[in-house]
């Protein structure tokens, strides 16, 4: 939606804490997917993760370890 889209970007920027909108447990299951494969898209992570984890999740934390990466490169 297009509120998730406005979280996700504020997540990517550090404006926001990815905690407060998805619980550790599944930012760890989402993390450990994308370190396997990191070139994975959405869909092939949707599809190999647990289905309890929604699309906006998965967004979420992507965008999440996208902040890391960057601030690791700053």
């Amino acid at each position: 939606s297009t509120i998730e889209t406005h979280l996700s970007r504020y997540i990517e920027s550090g404006e926001l804490k990815i905690e407060q909108f998805v619980s550790e447990d599944v930012i760890e299951m989402i993390s450990a997917y994308y370190e396997k494969h990191p070139e994975s898209k959405f869909s092939e992570a949707k599809a190999a993760l647990p289905d309890k984890i929604t699309w906006s999740e998965i967004k979420m934390v992507v965008k999440h370890l996208e902040f890391l990466k960057n601030k690791k490169i700053e």
